[in-house]
C-alpha cells in the first residue's frame, strides 16, 4: 500500500484512531435504536420470538376484554330476560307475559316501556345477528 508509506507513520495512527471512533459510534448508534425500540432488539431469530411473545400477551388481553365484555353484556341482558346459551353464543328469551297472548307478535303496553331501553342499546350492540 504505497499511499501508508508516503503519508508516514502518523497518518497510519489516525486512521486507526478513525477506525476506532467510527466502531465505537456504530455501536452508540445501535444502542440508540434499541433503547428507541422500547429497549428491545426486535431483528432476527430473537426478535421472532419476542414478537412471538407479545402477539400471546395481545391475544390473551383481548380474550379476557371479550369475556368481560361479554359478562357485562350478560348481565345487561339478563334484565329483560333469561339468557341462554347456544351454539353460536347466547340467547336472549323474553317473558312469555310480556306477549298478549300464545305465540302473538302484539307487546302488552307495559311490556313496549320495560323493552324501551334494550331497543336503544341494541344497535350499540357489535355482536348482534339478525
Amino acid at each position: 500500500m504505497s499511499w501508508q508509506r508516503e503519508m508516514g507513520p502518523a497518518a497510519n495512527e489516525q486512521l486507526r484512531e478513525q477506525r476506532v471512533e467510527l466502531s465505537r459510534v456504530r455501536d452508540e448508534l445501535q444502542q440508540v435504536k434499541i433503547r428507541g425500540r422500547g429497549g428491545e432488539g426486535w431483528s432476527g431469530p430473537a426478535g421472532r420470538g419476542k414478537r412471538a411473545e407479545q402477539a400471546r400477551v395481545d391475544a390473551e388481553r383481548r380474550e379476557q376484554d371479550r369475556k368481560a365484555a361479554e359478562a357485562s353484556l350478560k348481565q345487561t341482558l339478563a334484565k329483560f330476560g333469561t339468557i341462554k346459551a347456544a351454539p353460536n353464543g347466547f340467547q336472549l328469551i323474553l317473558p312469555e307475559s310480556i306477549w298478549t297472548g300464545a305465540r302473538a307478535s302484539n307487546l302488552i303496553s307495559a311490556a313496549a316501556a320495560k323493552l324501551e331501553p334494550l331497543a336503544a342499546c341494541w344497535p350499540a350492540i357489535p355482536i348482534t345477528r339478525s
